[in-house]
């Protein structure tokens, strides 16, 4: 009796041994994890998806935590701010390589409360040159909804920067190439005030702006052309920016001059000095202008 008893006992450990090893040995183990996406580049407003294997080929979206950056984020995933983008996803303890994906303003377009607003439209002002020897501009990208006196302009953005006057020079120097960071009207190459309409609503007013950017990339001008090609960046109120893109041709407006008509940015435009106060009442023309 003690025998049989000493020999079920003997069977019984060896068997719950063996169904624990057949547990731990249900699969080859979880060394990793790869996230995939949908593109690598896309328009901001637009999505990617987001999906996760881990290193045996198993889907593991489900399980998963994806990340831009260090900020939490799901599948599919809406870019609202341009540049690089870079995410990862997180299983357990394996996060996986990053993978970059760009979101892009789309050409001559605003972005701005979730969508992209056509402005395909632009005008340069003059708006005359401070004693410090700063020459101050407004870039005006827009878009123009019908013709004649019953044209409107839904999309309609003012961005008011500064550039050097070339010293000694009494003709205006154009604005130079390159990153127009936010600062005061007395410096040259900053981007000082901005005002935005979208859909016909006022969502920035001027001398409001605590944040903005303007970069020029490109600026053409000769006998046989006239164009630009600029970024943007525009802190509303609320904290939120709208992001902007232009390239195309521009009509130039002299607004310190004494008849502020369109000309070419080509032709020997006399530098105006002007006084702060000179300086508001023409960039208050200019929002009071009508485009046609």
């Amino acid at each position: 009796m003690k025998k049989l008893f000493l020999f079920l006992a003997m069977a019984s450990t060896t068997m719950f041994v063996s169904c624990g090893s057949d547990d731990s040995d249900g699969g080859p183990a979880v060394t990793g994890v790869v996230l995939t996406v949908s593109s690598t580049s896309v328009d901001l407003g637009q999505s990617v998806t987001l999906t996760a294997k881990d290193n045996n080929g198993e889907d593991v979206t489900a399980d998963v935590v994806f990340y831009d950056g260090t900020t939490v984020v799901t599948s599919p995933y809406t870019l609202t701010t341009p540049g690089a983008h870079s995410l990862t996803a997180k299983l357990d303890t394996f996060t996986s390589p990053a993978v970059v994906v760009n979101g892009n303003v789309a050409a001559n377009t605003v972005f701005a409360n979730g969508t992209s607003n056509v402005t395909d439209i632009s005008i340069m002002y003059y708006l005359g040159s401070t004693e410090a020897g700063a020459n101050v501009f407004v870039a005006n990208p827009y878009n123009q909804v019908g013709t004649g006196e019953t044209a409107t302009y839904p999309n309609d953005i003012y961005v008011y920067f500064t550039s050097a006057q070339e010293a000694g020079s009494e003709f205006l120097t154009l604005p130079e190439l390159g990153n127009y960071a936010f600062g005061l009207p007395t410096s040259s190459k900053v981007t000082i005030d901005a005002n935005v309409f979208i859909n016909s609503q006022e969502i920035l007013e001027t001398e409001v702006t605590t944040d903005a950017n303007w970069n020029l990339e490109a600026l053409t001008v000769d006998e046989t052309a006239q164009s630009w090609d600029f970024t943007y960046g525009i802190k509303l109120a609320n904290g939120s920016y709208v992001y902007g893109d232009f390239s195309g041709d521009f009509e130039f407006v002299n607004q310190a001059g004494r008849n502020s008509a369109r000309s070419s940015a080509g032709s020997k435009i006399k530098v105006v000095t002007v006084t702060p106060a000179e300086l508001q009442a023409n960039l208050d023309a200019v929002l009071a202008k009508n485009k046609k």
